[in-house]
């Protein structure tokens, strides 16, 4: 992995379920880490969700250095430098070849998380 490909920030939120006091559940997000990464995009469109469309979608590669602490159901938070934070669902992730040195993800920005 080269190092200065790493030009985008993304913050790693991790879910915490708390009870609603009514017998459902609350998810907030407790932030884990602010990481370097590089992010490809791959594709982006319109898909159908629960019947309904959901238009503009975008798909990216995201690569960052291997951490142990990104399970699937975390979210990325992709830091943009004008500002603005963009959702990153991700949609599968894993260290490509073993050797703990960097983590791949696809990931889809433009969905709820």
């Amino acid at each position: 992995m080269r190092i200065g490909r790493l030009r985008d920030r993304v913050r790693i939120d991790r879910p915490a379920h708390t009870s609603d006091g009514a017998g459902g559940q609350v998810t907030t997000w407790a932030t884990v880490a602010t990481v370097f990464a590089e992010l490809m995009p791959t594709g982006g469109g319109k898909d159908l969700e629960g019947g309904l469309i959901s238009i503009g979608q975008q798909r990216f590669k995201l690569r960052m250095r291997y951490r142990a602490d990104v399970p699937v159901d975390c979210r990325l938070v992709w830091l943009r430098s004008d500002g603005d934070a963009v959702d990153l669902r991700i949609d599968s992730i894993a260290d490509p070849d073993g050797r703990r040195h960097e983590l791949v993800a696809f990931v889809t920005a433009g969905v709820p998380t």
